[in-house]
């Protein structure tokens, strides 16, 4: 079996995250490869050595340009803050090396889109390499089954997407540190909850934001302020975009009390509804209005699928019917993607975002901070 070398650009607990994707890749045997955890790089030497021992990699090493000239690196992984994004995807791509890089893309639509332009030069010296974004939650079973049901049509035509992607944590005013809250660094709260963005653009297609309103936590007390992009960082948003004959509407922050990772979104179209939320990993609600009305007594409603059947996406290389995955595992069937891809040559992915499709992303998280 072909074996494939890896290397990590970032530490903290999306290298854990990754790394025990790609061993449950070897486990289950999900590709027709062996991925090896070759080099991981961070930004405090001193720790990288415990850290590459720990996650089961061969060597941590001391610089990123230690795994730029690796040839026998095939794949990186770029887990580094988002304002460290632009420089280190632009050297890798030198390199010509397969990459997954942790979303957003960059810290704003002008250089993702340079990114992307890089994947595919115009003056003929195209570069040969295969580039993805990981928004992780396109990888959802659920979420997944949702978007074969709407493209098959169960729905209809879809009208409207609702999302909202809250947290509680930077209640806890001692958590409020580190570039997450730094705007200057890509900390905004737009941009990490750029998920639900992203989703909102997987089920319908390119739209425009329209309005949009920034909130953060008021120093001294409990309070909300209302603020623009260029007061900072912001804690909330709020937003509404439009195509032609559609409504997004979008809400996300990590202030919410009660919600620790509560991710929920509604595809509303012409015969029915879709709804998932990550606390229901597992389940999708759906409403089709044909179905029904055939009874004397009234029976409309949602009905409860629960997502774990051989058939359904991602689901026939785990365990029995019935048997439910987890958050994690979501990374398993990013990265099992994206070795396929990598094997067969094919940058046209089923189900991870491209450079381009981050930078649309990027586009409407820039929109929403611009207009509020």
């Amino acid at each position: 079996m072909r074996s494939i070398k890896v290397g990590f650009v970032g530490g903290g607990w999306m290298a854990r995250a990754h790394a025990r994707a790609i061993a449950s890749i070897n486990v289950l045997g999900m590709v027709d490869a062996k991925l090896e955890l070759a080099s991981i790089v961070t930004r405090d030497p001193s720790k990288v050595e415990a850290l590459a021992s720990s996650i089961g990699f061969a060597k941590g090493v001391d610089s990123l340009e230690e795994i730029v000239d690796d040839d026998e690196i095939e794949i990186v992984a770029v887990l580094s803050p988002t304002l460290d994004h632009f420089d280190t995807v632009s050297a890798l791509m030198e390199s010509g090396k397969t990459l997954l890089v942790e979303k957003p893309l960059t810290t704003d639509y002008a250089t993702s889109m340079e990114l992307a332009n890089l994947l595919h030069r115009g003056d003929g010296s195209d570069i040969s390499q295969i580039g993805a974004v990981g928004y992780n939650y396109r990888f959802v079973p659920a979420v997944a089954l949702m978007r074969s049901l709407v493209k098959e049509g169960a729905i209809g035509r879809v009208r409207q997407f609702r999302g909202r992607y809250d947290q509680s944590y930077a209640l806890d005013r001692e958590r409020r540190k580190g570039w997450r809250f730094d705007d200057f660094s890509g900390g905004s709260s737009v941009g990490d909850y750029s998920h639900v963005i992203d989703l909102a653009h997987l089920f319908v297609g390119d739209f425009e934001i329209s309005y949009a309103q920034l909130w953060s936590l008021a120093d001294g007390d409990d309070s909300l302020r209302r603020i623009s992009a260029a007061q900072g960082s912001e804690d909330a948003f709020f937003a509404i975009g439009n195509s032609a004959n559609q409504v997004v509407t979008l809400a996300g922050g990590r202030i919410h009390n009660g919600r620790d990772n509560f991710l929920e979104i509604e595809v509303e179209g012409e015969k029915g509804t879709l709804i998932w939320n990550l606390e229901e990993m597992n389940k999708v609600k759906i409403y089709q209005s044909d179905l029904f009305g055939t009874y004397s007594v009234n029976s409309d409603g949602f009905r409860e699928v629960l997502v774990s059947d051989g058939d359904h996406p991602f689901m026939a290389k785990w365990w029995g019917s019935g048997h439910t995955l987890g958050w994690a595992d979501t990374f398993v069937h990013e990265w099992s993607e994206l070795t396929q891809s990598h094997i067969t040559g094919d940058a046209t992915f089923p189900t991870l975002a491209t450079f381009e499709e981050a930078a649309v992303v990027q586009r409407s998280v820039d929109a929403i901070r611009n207009l509020a």
